[in-house]
């Protein structure tokens, strides 16, 4: 037999050797890792236990919520300002208005020059009125205009005269060019529109030409008996007889003074006056025992 012999002192070490090593043989080890700097401290924290001011502490200012609302609005506000989540506005009603504001959509007014023969119903209403079976002249030696002129408040407007046929073509260009030079006409009415009355028609500063009517005060054939005279704004241009201070229209006193710088008024130097010469019209302003500042006539 073989004889083995031990020192306690190293049997002693050698079982506590063994011993430490079946400890950690036996043990599990973990090594934690460290903190993400990123992860937030409720990452494992249960679901109850997230506040509701936790849960949106970190959304944007402009993020919507599943309403479509914005942060600071409710649901509520956005349904009284627009059920359908809109302005409250048709997108059509406001490009329209849009459109109106910025370039409203305007029609120019038809500038019109023309003659015709006179219309029957026309015809009707100048019988034995302004036109009668003892008249100088027949419905057939007249021509029935129709022209565009600048009214007193500087629109275009349209209006009607009656001329001897001869000269038609010349009263048009000549009303042409009252327009073009921005003349300003109140308003031309045929005299049947007011019985045939000329007082009636000048108190209301009607611009007219043909009317059977006589010269003022003589009897004696007048040029509107012809178709061949027109009055212009004769309320602010009246007729002046100085051998017995009849004004016509009775309404026009305050007219006598040509100073006035009033609408329409017709004096020497005006562009009314100019077009009409160089056509070879006589003007009554010019007129020496009477004034008549309204009147121009074609012989």
């Amino acid at each position: 037999m073989w004889k083995i012999t031990l020192k306690i002192p190293s049997m002693v070490k050698f079982l506590t050797l063994l011993i430490l090593l079946f400890t950690l043989s036996s043990c599990k080890f973990s090594i934690p890792s460290a903190p993400s700097e990123h992860t937030p401290e409720t990452e494992d924290a249960p679901i109850s236990e997230i506040s509701e001011d936790e849960t949106t502490e970190n959304v944007p200012d402009n993020a919507e919520d599943v309403t479509g609302a914005k942060p600071g609005y409710s649901s509520e506000d956005i349904s009284e300002v627009n059920p359908e989540g809109n302005s409250g506005k048709d997108i059509s009603d406001t490009g329209s208005e849009s459109i109106e504001a910025i370039a409203p959509i305007t029609t120019a007014p038809d500038i019109v020059f023309e003659k015709s023969a006179i219309p029957e119903d026309i015809k009707t209403k100048m019988w034995n009125v302004t036109i009668s079976e003892k008249s100088v002249v027949t419905y057939e030696d007249l021509s029935y205009l129709t022209v565009t002129f600048m009214g007193y408040d500087g629109t275009a407007k349209k209006g009607n005269l009656i001329v001897d046929a001869d000269i038609a073509d010349e009263v048009l260009t000549i009303f042409r060019e009252l327009y073009e030079a921005e003349f300003p006409i109140e308003k031309i009415k045929l005299p049947s529109e007011y019985g045939g009355s000329d007082e009636l028609s000048m108190q209301d500063n009607n611009t007219s030409a043909f009317n059977d009517r006589p010269i003022e005060g003589s009897g004696a054939l007048s040029y509107h008996q012809l178709g061949r005279a027109i009055d212009i704004n004769p309320l602010v241009n009246p007729y002046i007889r100085f051998s017995d201070g009849e004004v016509l229209p009775t309404t026009a006193h305050k007219y006598l003074d040509r100073a006035l710088d009033e609408t329409g008024m017709i004096k020497p130097d005006s562009i009314c006056v100019e077009i009409f010469k160089k056509y070879g019209w006589t003007w009554g302003g010019d007129w020496n025992s009477v004034k008549d500042y309204q009147h121009f006539e074609k012989k």
